[in-house]
């Protein structure tokens, strides 16, 4: 070849390879924009982002650099869009399915919502979609079945309705399909048996209804399966029971009947849970279960087996939980407690339940060799051995509803990790031992309920200082209520009727902030009820009946609703509320003296503004049916023992969003707010660290809150001491949220440079003097200890939906201990409230 036409021929080789690299070059750039903007469509859905985990999703990085971001090391494209537990909201961007080369998404533990797009379909890469812990709704997309390559399916714990697709049956490659805790219904597809690969199958809390189908047991790869809670009836079919690679068999909370096969043991040699508890199964309990030898748990409660237990579960050297409660085992049987002989066996052992069945005779001493693991005891029809306290490890101990007729042994005192304690409904006699009062990790319940216990409360209960519900009722308890019980501030129900406690209610019990129960009927308890109770305001029940108490009953906190209080068999009680019925006190016993003063100032100043006294009666009369009508209704309940943390409140304001904020002070901003669980509107008043005496207003605001309780006070939901993001202290309080905003944006709304309002008629007017006013009485006359607000001004008043006033910021409050302090401070803030009163009804 001539050499210029060799020249000729090796430009057009290389024009090509260039075009063609060129071609290519541009390609996988066109490929890689098309990432980035679905990427970028992606975070535009977002509403939520509280951990700022977006803020990495800029031009100044490549996007295959951005947080949650893999890419394909030759192509630099996306494979993996993961960003778990990131506190994400909002909806799943359709764009995701241009993301082609996508192998994984995992975006659990989020607060997605909406539905889940059915473009995914489009994905014929994807092997692992993990959407678990969210709030997507909507039904399953069929078009998963066009994404071949699946073989994880993760939805569980989520909104989603509809019925489960079949054509998810198509998947050739899927291994785990888990759609638990959802609101799925139409049964169990038969078709979900064909799908060969499958090893995990969990469609657990749903509403699926209807039966197994045989067809699930043509899944002889299968390892787990859980369809619990889901209303299944009929029988587990047999060949579902020859699955032999199953470990986990969970077909608990549903209304399936029949029996266990004899030849179970055999059968599923891999099983590790057993999960059959809350069904119809009857007959025996298979004796082949011991040769099991990988099992774990057996979990058959609330059945309708018989006869005995296994005597040889002993075998199982991996056994940790034996529950066989509430069924109809141990009936005839010469010896039916003998199979926890076996059980010291079993050295990794953590609980058995064996209540409310058939059982009797005495425990065997063996049972004080179980493992030391073991953490809780439901026990039946026994003897309590005193040896039961070498179980240190106990956290739990029912024996309630059985025989037994011993005392209780000091030796319980040794479980110091105990929280729940039941042995009520038992024939138990002597005193309580002192030392039961040592366990301070009591936490749930302390029951000794319906038995003969005698003796006095030491002041050591004054040790449960963590404890929510105390029940000694109807025993043979002598002596005083100690005042150390006032200690118990997490104590929720307390019972204590029908025993032959004597003295009076200590006052110290004021300070059970959270108490919602108290039954004190029935004893030989005398004193007033006046004091003891005028700081609890939120009690839900109470029961003073057939005592020897006498003088005044309060009008307000629990008196105050008719339905939630007993004091028949007092016969020296007068006064309370006209629904209580009882007689009126001959000499009024007013604490202090006061004299309806804050009513007086309003009527004097409505007498300027009314020119007859015939249009002042009317009007004070409808303001005072109002007024009434407002008194009837219950207390709200105070949740003041719930620490809000600085997360929940960041999210619940939208990271203190300026589009939340509502008010502004000196030492304080206010947010409007969501709750996470019921999205109740709250006010978040978070406190201005770095000003100088926020600190002690604090500190002022959050003793005066957590002592006062009234209709007209602004309700109180908690308070947050924590640090935020940044590792800085974070003070707020939690209030509840006033729709209507402050008096100050009615009466002036220009200088508040907010939307003009609907001036307030005189009624209205005049009905939130009366509210102010009832505040202020409350404060000044009911409290344990009187408060001065020393703030009364219309920006501190705040308005609900229906206009009723609620005084609020009690930072500069002041608690008057002094006597003199009290008269004189109480005057000056009387006038206080007369000049804000002649302002109020200027019309």
């Amino acid at each position: 070849m001539p050499s210029n036409e060799c020249n000729l021929f090796c430009f057009h080789l290389i024009l090509l390879l260039f075009l063609h690299c060129s071609s290519s070059f541009i390609s996988h750039a066109l490929d890689s924009e098309t990432d980035r903007l679905s990427l970028l469509s992606f975070k535009d859905e977002l509403t939520d982002d509280p951990l700022d985990v977006m803020s990495s999703w800029n031009d100044s990085v490549r996007f295959c650099e951005w947080r949650g971001i893999t890419c394909s090391s030759r192509r630099a494209r996306v494979t993996m869009l993961s960003l778990p537990f990131q506190k994400l909201g909002g909806t799943l961007s359709p764009a995701i399915a241009n993301l082609t080369f996508l192998r994984a998404i995992d975006l659990r533990g989020n607060v997605f919502r909406g539905p889940i797009p059915a473009e995914i379909g489009r994905l014929f890469r994807l092997r692992s979609l993990l959407l678990m812990e969210n709030s997507f709704g909507g039904e399953i997309p069929a078009n998963l079945s066009q994404c071949t390559q699946l073989e994880i399916i993760n939805l569980n714990f989520n909104s989603l309705i509809g019925k489960i697709p079949t054509e998810l049956s198509r998947l050739p490659n899927l291994v785990a399909l888990h759609i638990s805790a959802n609101q799925l219904t139409g049964g169990i597809p038969p078709v979900l048996g064909n799908i060969s690969t499958l090893l995990n199958l969990s469609i657990a809390q749903n509403y699926l209804g209807g039966t197994i189908p045989d067809n699930l047991g043509q899944l002889v790869n299968l390892q787990f399966l859980q369809v619990g809670s889901n209303n299944l009836s009929g029988t587990v079919p047999l060949s579902v029971f020859n699955l032999s690679r199953i470990s986990i068999f969970g077909v608990a909370f549903n209304r399936l009947v029949g029996s266990l096969p004899s030849s179970i043991g055999t059968s599923l040699p891999n099983l590790k849970q057993l999960l059959i508890g809350v069904n119809g199964f009857s007959g025996n309990i298979p004796s082949s279960l011991s040769n099991i030898s990988s099992l774990q748990i057996i979990d058959l409660p609330d059945n309708q087996f018989v006869g005995r237990v296994p005597s040889d579960f002993g075998r199982i050297a991996n056994l940790q939980r034996v529950n066989v409660g509430r069924n109809l085992l141990g009936r005839g049987d010469s010896d039916p407690l003998d199979f926890i002989n076996s059980l010291i066996n079993c050295s990794k052992f953590e609980m058995l339940g064996i209540d409310n069945n058939h059982f009797s005779g005495p425990l065997p001493d063996k049972i004080a060799n179980l493992s030391t693991n073991v953490n809780r005891l439901l026990l039946g029809g026994n003897q309590i051995p005193s040896t039961i306290g070498n179980l240190t490890k106990l956290f739990e101990l029912r024996l309630d509803g059985n025989t037994l007729d011993t005392n209780i042994p000091s030796s319980l005192a040794n479980c110091q990790q105990l929280q729940l304690l039941n042995l009520s409904d038992n024939d138990l006699s002597g005193p309580v031992p002192i030392q039961i009062f040592t366990l301070s990790s009591l936490t749930v319940t302390f029951n000794l309920a319906r038995n003969f216990l005698s003796g006095t409360l030491p002041l050591d209960v004054g040790n449960f200082v963590n404890l929510k519900e105390l029940d000694l009722s109807d025993n043979e308890l002598s002596g005083s209520i100690p005042h150390s019980l006032g200690r118990c501030l997490s104590l929720e129900h307390v019972y204590l009727q029908c025993n032959s406690l004597n003295g009076s209610i200590p006052s110290s019990l004021s300070s059970l902030k959270g108490l919602q129960d108290l039954d004190l009927s029935r004893n030989n308890l005398t004193g007033s009820t006046y004091l003891s109770f005028c700081k609890i305001f939120f009690l839900q029940y109470l029961n003073l009946s057939y005592n020897q108490f006498q003088g005044q009953v309060p009008k307000n906190g629990a008196f105050a609703n008719r339905s939630a209080v007993s004091l028949v068999g007092n016969g020296d009680l007068c006064g309370g509320s006209i629904e209580l019925e009882l007689s009126p006190c001959s000499v009024p016993t007013d604490p202090v003296g006061r004299n309806k003063s804050y009513l007086k100032v309003v009527i004097t100043a409505v007498s300027g503004v009314f020119g007859s006294a015939g249009m002042l009666y009317i009007a004070i009369s409808c303001i005072l049916k109002r007024s009434r009508a407002r008194s009837s209704l219950a207390f709200p309940s105070s949740d003041w023992n719930s620490n809000f943390s600085y997360r929940e409140l960041e999210k619940a304001t939208s990271g203190f969003s300026s589009d939340n904020l509502v008010g502004t002070g000196s030492f304080a901003l206010v947010y409007k707010g969501l709750q996470s669980q019921d999205r109740r509107p709250i006010a978040v008043k978070v406190l201005k660290i770095q000003e100088k005496g926020t600190s002690k207003i604090y500190m002022a605001e959050c003793e005066a809150l957590s002592n006062i309780r009234h209709r007209n006070l602004v309700k109180v939901l908690g308070c947050c001491s924590d640090v935020d993001s940044a590792g800085r202290d974070f003070k707020a309080i939690v209030l509840d949220f006033m729709p209507n905003g402050s008096l100050e944006q009615w009466l002036h709304p220009e200088e508040r440079n907010v939307n003009a309002v609907n001036d307030l008629n005189i009624f209205q007017r005049l009905s939130i003097a009366i509210d102010v006013a009832s505040a202020l009485e409350y404060l000044h006359y009911y409290c344990h200890i009187p408060i001065a607000h020393c703030d009364v001004k219309p920006g501190n008043v705040l308005l609900d939906d229906d206009l009723c006033a609620h005084l609020s910021d009690f930072g500069l409050a002041k608690f008057l201990r002094n006597r003199v302090m009290y008269v004189d401070k109480l005057k000056a803030v009387q006038l206080e409230y007369e000049d804000q009163l002649d302002m109020l009804l200027q019309v």
